[in-house]
């Protein structure tokens, strides 16, 4: 049985775990690590039945640096639980 990481329309980073098992199936911006399905890039998760797609998430220049920051904080725990 799989696990789904995720939720749809959020925004995944590269490298992060979109889901754990075999059930579910890749897509578009997306890559395999073992059982792990992985975010290839940053981008909007769309998730299609068993399918977890990432779409190209559009934004600033400004606003990419904010996300990429802030995505990093979150990985270090370094938010403060905001």
């Amino acid at each position: 049985m799989s696990e789904i990481m995720v939720k749809d329309k959020e925004i995944a980073v590269p490298g992060e775990t979109l889901a754990i098992g075999m059930d579910v199936l890749q897509g578009m911006g997306t890559y395999r690590d073992g059982e792990n399905l992985m975010a290839n890039r940053l981008g909007l998760v769309m998730i299609d039945g068993r399918v977890i797609k990432l779409f190209l998430y559009q934004e600033s220049t400004r606003q990419k640096h904010m996300t990429l920051s802030y995505a990093l904080l979150l990985m270090l725990g370094l938010t403060g639980g905001v």
